[in-house]
């Protein structure tokens, strides 16, 4: 590091270009004590500062993901719950269950009604419209038509 005189005898330091002539220089002031007490709380305060974030930013980012299941699960209920009850199916239903569907990354609310325990319901909420998948007893899909009551429009 050159030091350069003014006319005022001033010392004035050139800047490094390297950042590890920097962490050299700023090491270097610690030990041999030219940093005063506000410089060194300052330098202190800084990594306290960056150390007491970071674990707070891992925190938030961790604990983000199992909110948003968490609300996309009771939103997708409650729609479909409420669709249910806007068009009068919410009375016939004998089971309900709200399931995570890992290829879509949705939930689907799967829905037996009393009176087509041979059809299993899947509700699904895509975009704020609601659709509906019916499954037979074999696992097949099935057609809506005449002998499926509950299908969501």
């Amino acid at each position: 590091m050159r030091e350069i005189k003014t006319p005022r005898n001033v010392k004035y330091a050139l800047k490094p270009k390297l950042k590890k002539d920097i962490k050299t220089q700023r090491f270097h002031k610690v030990l041999t004590g030219e940093k005063n007490n506000k410089e060194m709380d300052r330098e202190m305060k800084k990594q306290v500062f960056k150390w007491s974030v970071f674990p707070l930013v891992i925190i938030i980012l961790v604990g983000a993901y199992p909110t948003y299941r968490v609300i996309s699960k009771t939103s997708t209920d409650y729609q479909v719950t409420q669709e249910l009850k806007n068009n009068g199916f919410y009375e016939e239903v004998d089971s309900k269950e709200v399931l995570f569907q890992s290829k879509t990354g949705r939930y689907v609310v799967e829905i037996k009604f009393k009176d087509e325990p041979q059809h299993t319901y899947n509700y699904e909420v895509i975009g704020g419209d609601i659709l509906t998948i019916i499954y037979d007893s074999n696992n097949g899909s099935v057609t809506p038509g005449e002998n499926t009551k509950y299908y969501l429009k």
